[in-house]
């Protein structure tokens, strides 16, 4: 940092937001293992420490190290008292006290009234010298990454009863030799996520690898066939290609080949591809003509929906949709030109598309995406990979791997919401031919969005949602779709077995590329979030303990947002009173109230006469008939909060949060009031604690 940039930063925003900066800038230099450090020193410790009361476990584990048949293993399992079991090897050993963290996590969640059968934590590397490095911090529950690789690992605990019923089919299906105890748990895996698993994804390094054994082709194309077997019972036909990406593994908890797992859809559902543009004959011409090469199984319309192009382009555009459907064999009706002449909105344009399409399924296509060959099976095309997907039940929308011109730079991996940086494309511009991140560009898997640059998705799902939101004109509103679509309770999938060319921003330009349109990008941002509160600054497929500005699945180098805990303080409700802002001095907002492991509260709050420079006090009041509780709130460096939430400048540190044990309350109804200076300045919904 420049000493201009620091005295600006000084003079314009403050000391706190200086000191901010300057530890972020620091931190930036430092490798992975010095992050996880930190985060170990500091916030792992602090979630120990919250559940260091904990007498008696729950969970308990299976020594499998000398077991060598399914039956055996049944035997050792029938004898355990515990209500949930994993199995141990010498490959891994738990932390110390991960049996009592685990118990605390249940029974807080049974206080919110929430049950699981799996439990799964995050887990790291113990080197030479006994130092616990190379973190992996995982997804929340993830079936279809699940179905790519095992990413929840070996050191999971699942319920007895339930396990106990899977290794009794098992025994009776399989040869009763265990060959691989790797493959056994994988195999549990898999057949929990076909019988509805609700698993819960504790975010703490729980388990500590000793060794690894690269597991290569010939271990998952074991797997493959496991899948396809097990799909079968549910009557899914599937067709699983394994990729051997050995050689390609730079990092050291990269441990597992990645399987390309393709749904065969057998009914003959008609997709219509809905392409907006306006003015781009030659785009349109060039990605029509690539959908007419590549799709050969698929039964498809296009739909062009035209925002306006001139009198000269418009005829262009009409001559070389007449003549694509005779030299092509397309009726009038499997090309409709839709023009409507208006001010820009993606949204109004997609779902104009939609109201003239005549299919089951819908793909949202931007004119600068090309169609190319993909390395797929006989008997498929590239899209007919993504309706097999998206014809899933559970699958809400289905992205895919976007490139840049040059084949090797991504442009699409999937959209991921960052904690700092907002909804971002992750891996952007890197290089294609590495692998990335926990295999984020080779294996299929669920990630909260995908852009609407290339997505599919059934007509009767789209509409449930509502389509797309017309209030987000330009941007996150592919973002909102998938945002809807998973608080439906649907999946939402990214297929890296397909590869699109994206000429990325031909039409409007980059939305950061000036002030104008970063704020219209904010605006349309907080209204995303303002509409899905539960999911602002969270993603439940990208860990808070990843970098949230760097887009490369980096160890996050800031304090974790979401982990810290604040002390809760009994008060007498008598003791006390409250007065309101009737003034109206600060302005505050509780933002979001979640229960599940913990208690989760956020807010922001300012002063109204600009000064701002300095974070506000913030306190919370859980507040109940009989007993209430007070705990102090920590802030959030923001120094783009005025952009997104329309405040003034220098509202920095606006943002506050606040994270407690359910333990330590008792059971009963509580609302939420934020204080600031000993005055009700915020009121929300209350909460119900079991």
């Amino acid at each position: 940092m420049s000493l201009i940039n620091a005295f600006k930063i000084i003079k314009n925003e403050g000391m706190s937001t200086f000191g901010h900066v300057l530890k972020e800038k620091m931190a930036e230099r430092e490798d992975d293992n010095r992050r996880y450090n930190r985060i170990i020193n500091t916030t792992e410790k602090g979630i120990k420490e919250c559940y260091k009361n904990v007498t008696e476990s729950i969970f308990g584990m299976v020594d499998l190290t000398n077991i060598s048949s399914i039956s055996n293993v049944i035997a050792e399992v029938k004898k355990t008292d515990f209500e949930y079991i994993g199995f141990k090897s010498d490959s891994f050993y738990l932390e110390e006290d991960a049996l009592k963290v685990l118990t605390s996590v249940s029974s807080n969640l049974r206080r919110a009234g929430l049950e699981y059968d799996l439990f799964y934590s995050d887990e790291d590397f113990i080197d030479e010298k006994n130092n616990r490095c190379d973190p992996i911090f995982k997804a929340d529950y993830s079936v279809d990454t699940l179905y790519s690789y095992n990413y929840i690992g070996e050191g999971f605990f699942a319920n007895k009863e339930k396990i106990l019923l899977l290794l009794e089919e098992l025994a009776r299906e399989e040869v009763d030799v265990i060959k691989d105890i790797s493959l056994l748990r994988y195999k549990l895996l898999i057949m929990l996520s076909m019988n509805d698993v609700k698993a819960f994804h504790v975010n703490c390094c729980l388990v500590h690898n000793v060794f690894y054994e690269e597991k290569g082709h010939d271990y998952m194309k074991a797997m493959a066939d496991f899948i396809i077997q097990e799909h079968k019972k549910l009557g899914e036909e599937l067709t699983v290609v394994t990729k051997d990406i050995k050689g390609e593994i730079t990092r050291k908890n990269q441990i597992f080949t990645a399987l390309n797992y393709l749904y065969y859809k057998t009914g003959n559902e008609k997709v219509s591809i809905i392409i907006p543009s306006k003015d781009n004959p030659e785009l349109v011409k060039k990605c029509i003509k690539a959908i007419d090469k590549y799709t050969t199984v698929t039964n498809y319309e296009i739909v062009l929906v035209d925002n306006g192009s001139n009198d000269e382009n418009k005829s262009v555009i009409e001559e070389f949709v007449r003549k694509s459907c005779e030299e092509n064999g397309h009726s009038a009706r499997d090309i409709k030109y839709v023009y409507d002449k208006r001010d820009f909105n993606f949204s109004y344009m997609c779902n104009l598309g939609a109201r003239h399409a005549s299919g089951e399924y819908y793909l949202f296509l931007n004119d600068d995406v090309e169609i190319i060959d993909n390395d797929i099976p006989n008997g498929f095309d590239w899209l007919s990979v993504m309706l097999g997907f998206a014809s899933r039940s559970f699958v809400g929308t289905v992205g895919v791997k976007l490139l840049y011109p040059d084949k090797k730079s991504i442009q699409h991996v999937g959209i991921v919401n960052y904690e700092e940086a907002g909804f971002a494309h992750i891996h952007a511009r890197e290089d294609d031919l590495q692998l990335l991140g926990q295999y984020r560009n080779r294996a299929n898997m669920n990630v909260l969005c995908v852009t609407a640059a290339a997505v599919l998705v059934s007509a009767n799902k789209f509409w449930q949602v509502g389509g797309f939101n017309e209030d987000l004109v330009v941007t996150h509103n592919d973002v909102e779709l998938g945002l809807k679509l998973y608080e439906a309770g649907y999946r939402n999938v990214l297929a890296n077995a397909i590869s699109l060319i994206h000429h990325e921003s031909l039409t409007r330009g980059l939305d950061g590329e000036s002030e104008e349109k970063s704020r219209r990008n904010m605006k349309e941002r907080e209204l995303t979030f303002k509409l899905h509160a539960y999911l602002k600054k969270r993603d439940p497929f990208y860990s808070e303990y990843l970098t949230q500005m760097e887009f490369n699945e980096r160890v996050n180098y800031s304090r974790i947002y979401d982990e810290d805990m604040s002390e809760l303080i009994k008060v007498d409700n008598k003791s006390k009173i409250y007065l309101r802002d009737e003034n109206g001095k600060i302005k505050a907002r509780i933002t979001a109230v979640a229960l599940r492991d913990k208690l989760e509260i956020r807010g922001y709050a300012y002063r109204r006469d600009g000064s701002n420079k300095k974070a506000l006090k913030i306190s919370y009041l859980i507040e109940g008939v009989n007993d209430s509780y007070i705990a102090e709130a920590k802030n959030k460096c923001d120094r783009v909060a005025h952009q997104r939430l329309g405040l003034e400048k220098n509202c920095n540190f606006a943002e506050n949060y606040c994270n407690l044990n359910p333990a330590k309350l008792k059971a009963g109804n509580y609302k939420i009031k934020m204080i600031c200076d000993d005055i009700i300045v915020a009121v929300s919904k209350g909460v119900s604690i079991i």
